[in-house]
């Protein structure tokens, strides 16, 4: 079978524990947040599945062309293969130096998803609270943000460890036994209100 798959030149294993740490980012379930402020519930359903493919579609892209251009090594051992990526394009000496692009995008998208972040941890604080306005938790929770921020992003390779040892527990918390939780409750609840 390793003969069969180069990707899987050492096993399963290690793409089964990749794949794992990959799907522990919380994004989609932050996206969620969002689907109940849309008017037409279906197609919003629709287009959060739709964005969900294209972008691993993207990622998929990305990777391939990491793996293929840059080689296993180097996209192994780059902190930003698809930075060193962009740093080879070069279309007949005219089209180059496209990192300059791809930083401006990630910027963009950088703010795009704290500022979601941000607006889904505002959307669930006024839900439990059961307010109206969201508006007084945003001063309190942009310096709790803040403080986290300078406090844990140590460096690089200390938010790198604790991707690799910490991130997947933690985020099993909260990808998978909070919504449990929360739909055990809901079934008590329904449950309780039927035989009243």
């Amino acid at each position: 079978m390793r003969r069969c798959w180069p990707s899987c030149g050492e096993g399963w294993t290690p793409v089964m524990k990749a794949g794992i740490h990959s799907s522990m980012f919380q994004e989609l379930v932050v996206m969620l947040t969002f689907v109940s402020l849309v008017n037409k519930k279906k197609e919003g359903e629709r287009v959060l599945v739709l964005g969900t493919i294209a972008g691993g579609m993207v990622l998929l892209v990305i990777v391939l062309l990491s793996v293929l251009v840059l080689g296993i090594e180097q996209t192994e051992n780059s902190t930003f293969p698809a930075f060193a990526l962009a740093k080879t394009i070069n279309v007949g000496n005219f089209f180059q130096r496209v990192e300059g692009i791809l930083i401006t995008i990630w910027v963009l998208t950088f703010f795009i998803k704290i500022s979601l972040l941000f607006l889904s941890i505002l959307q669930g604080l006024r839900s439990i609270g059961g307010l109206k306005e969201q508006t007084p938790f945003i001063y309190p929770l942009s310096v709790i943000f803040i403080v986290v921020v300078w406090n844990t992003y140590i460096n690089t390779v200390y938010i790198a460890n604790v991707i690799q040892k910490v991130w997947v527990g933690y985020a099993m918390m909260h990808l998978i036994a909070i919504p449990c939780l929360v739909l055990l409750i809901g079934w008590f609840r329904r449950k309780i209100a039927v035989s009243h």
